[in-house]
């Protein structure tokens, strides 16, 4: 009711100030604004007082997506993809008024409304009407989510395998270790971790192409910059030192146990990515389990019943399997960076899942469970 109310309140203050718009035009000898069109002003996000365009010419049940469409007609260089805009908070221009002395001070955020995702819905359901100002931020050159991940989980491949294949070109060539030091036959947990190292990554790009989607289409291009160097960078440096022909192996049985976790681990993050493409498949139907507003849905089934972020879970005592098995210091400092990242994503996930479901207004009750690292977080 609030949301039809909210519309009805938008609709007639559209028509009013379409009305006010055009005496003034008409008192101006201005052509008249042509009805069915719905005018908007677009600002800067950095800055809401420098006008960046006016777009008059969208219709009246204009959705986010052809907004985009539209500012990209007048503005050629800014693809929809670069585009990102957010509503005006409404009290801005009345503080700045009250307090013109803190007008340097005044933090971005204190500006910025709501922002206009997703590219499906309404400019009305954001209560956008005729002539008012949204705010626009240039996100700069873009690239999709599928070539970062592709790049930056091929990469890997490519960086470990030549430190097993051509080790007497890299190892003696390169470093001036002896044809007799090359020449060794290669330790059981050096073949294992050639097989488990590829097969983690063949799998990354598998899932990338067949299992995940992504809430957004792009992300700007220095990611894949960043992301290839992080991932590349380690590949290379497990690679040299597990495949050294002077590498000693830790123990067969912890060999075989570090590998073996590794390898239930690997699976169980495979199953838990499987879950979360059937949830995000599914969250568009109404469930106690699944928020309207936001499109959250609570994680179930499998380890998300005991843990809110399984997949981290996996992911990281796969990796805790694998250096294990293999024991190295380049090993373990990539598991640390890897938890560095993913520890505060689960963290603000899990307070997200908490605040969206508190068991109010028909929601689902989020229940208590770990974070991402049973029994420790």
């Amino acid at each position: 009711r609030r949301r039809r109310r909210r519309r009805r309140r938008s609709s007639s203050s559209s028509s009013m100030k379409r009305f006010l718009s055009n005496v003034r035009r008409a008192g101006a000898s201005e052509p008249l604004g042509e009805f069915g069109k719905m005018k908007v002003h677009v600002a800067s996000s950095s800055n809401p007082n420098r006008l960046v365009d006016t777009i008059d010419d969208l219709p009246d049940d204009a959705t986010v997506r052809d907004l985009k469409e539209h500012f990209h007609k007048r503005q050629k260089k800014l693809h929809p993809n670069r585009q990102r805009f957010a509503t005006l908070n409404k009290t801005f221009f009345e503080e700045e008024e009250e307090e013109t002395e803190k007008k340097t001070k005044k933090s971005k955020s204190s500006f910025k409304g709501e922002p206009l995702i997703p590219d499906s819905k309404k400019l009305s359901e954001f209560g956008i009407g005729y002539g008012d100002t949204i705010l626009f931020k240039d996100l700069g050159p873009q690239i999709s989510y599928q070539t970062v991940f592709f790049w930056e989980y091929f990469g890997p491949l490519l960086m470990y395998v030549p430190f097993y294949f051509y080790r007497e070109e890299i190892y003696g060539n390169f470093f001036g270790f002896s044809a007799k030091e090359c020449a060794k036959p290669f330790q059981r947990a050096q073949v294992l971790a050639l097989w488990f190292h590829t097969a983690h990554y063949a799998k990354r790009i598998f899932e990338t192409f067949f299992v995940h989607s992504f809430s957004r289409a792009t992300m700007p291009i220095f990611n894949l910059f960043r992301n290839c160097g992080y991932y590349w960078t380690f590949a290379g440096l497990m690679s040299y030192f597990i495949n050294h022909p002077r590498y000693t192996s830790p123990g067969e049985r912890q060999v075989t146990i570090g590998f073996v976790a590794s390898a239930l681990f690997q699976l169980g993050n495979f199953r838990c990515h499987v879950i979360q493409k059937k949830l995000r498949e599914g969250s568009s139907s109404s469930s106690s389990s699944s928020s309207p507003e936001t499109k959250y849905v609570i994680p179930s089934g499998f380890l998300f019943d005991y843990v809110t972020c399984a997949n981290y879970c996996c992911e990281i005592y796969q990796w805790l399997g694998f250096n294990i098995a293999t024991q190295t210091a380049f090993g373990y400092l990539f598991l640390m960076a890897g938890m560095s990242q993913m520890f505060p994503w689960a963290v603000q996930k899990h307070k997200r899942l908490k605040k969206l479901f508190d068991g109010t207004n028909g929601r689902k009750k989020f229940k208590r469970r770990f974070i991402v690292l049973p029994p420790f977080f």
